[in-house]
């Protein structure tokens, strides 16, 4: 009795230990990008806004001459989208927010340049007067997708880093 007993419970161990190590993984095993389409952004601060995950794949897309995305996928999902957006000049941050889901809920600042939540930020560029661009502004935003993920502190720093690349950039020469 007492040997049947033990192969049951050793059984029991190892089929738990392959039921536990099979589990999806809370870790992510792909380091984070150092730059978004080109654009350097601190990678501390972007990792904190992307899931768990094995595999990383960033892809640029222009859907219009006025609007370039920048799609990061992990594992296949959809995590994050940066972007820059020009606008017709008068277009408002909050005009321009009606284009973003992800900043539905965001707070205004004070100068009315920028807002963000814990999932978006829209950031109006001040220090870009591109040739070809006049009676245009430029602004730049950040979408997270990823669930589980809502950090205000992290998205309001990428948007300002991103911003910072974009207006250094020829984007804005």
């Amino acid at each position: 009795m007492f040997r049947v007993s033990a192969k049951i419970t050793a059984a029991c161990v190892l089929v738990g230990i392959l039921v536990g190590c099979s589990a999806g993984s809370d870790e992510r095993e792909y380091a984070a990008p150092e730059a978004l389409c080109g654009v350097p952004v601190d990678t501390g601060v972007l990792s904190k806004l992307l899931p768990p995950g094995e595999k990383i794949d960033v892809q640029e897309r222009n859907p219009t001459p006025h609007r370039k995305r920048c799609q990061v996928n992990v594992d296949g999902s959809v995590a994050l989208i940066a972007s820059q957006e020009w606008w017709e000049d008068g277009d408002g941050i909050d005009v321009v927010a009606d284009a973003f889901p992800q900043v539905e809920s965001a707070q205004l600042t004070d100068d009315s340049t920028s807002l963000h939540t814990g999932t978006g930020a829209l950031k109006k560029v001040e220090a870009c007067d591109k040739v070809g661009y006049s009676g245009y502004t430029l602004f730049t935003a950040i979408q997270v997708y990823a669930r589980g993920v809502d950090d205000s502190v992290a998205v309001e720093k990428l948007i300002g880093d991103y911003t910072s690349g974009v207006e250094a950039s020829a984007t804005c020469r």
